[in-house]
Order: C-alpha cells, then structure tokens, then sequence
C-alpha cells in the first residue's frame, strides 16, 4: 500500500509505502521530499524494495 502525503512545513511532500513480510509484521518506508521533479525518482526507489527471506 502506498500513501502520498503533503505537508504544510518542513519536506512538502513524501510518500509512504507498507510492505506486508508475511510474518505479522508490517515495513514502513518513507521518504520525504522538497521537489516535485523528485517524486519518480523516490517512486523508483521504493519500488525497488524487495522482501526476501
């Protein structure tokens, strides 16, 4: 699941991704942004997390 989050002071944007491990645990990634131009960078990042045992 992923969340975008913006907000008013301080990084004005990040995004939020939980990864399930399947083992009733739940991983929270965020990274936080100031620039608009970096948000398919940070969407490739997270998208590159892989949960392996």
């Amino acid at each position: 699941m992923r969340l975008y989050e913006f907000y008013d002071d301080g990084f004005p944007a990040g995004i939020v991704t939980y990864v399930a491990t399947g083992k009733k645990e739940t991983i929270m990634l965020m990274t936080l942004y100031s620039d608009s131009d970096t948000e398919k960078q940070v969407q490739q990042i997270q998208d590159s997390i892989r949960i392996t045992q």
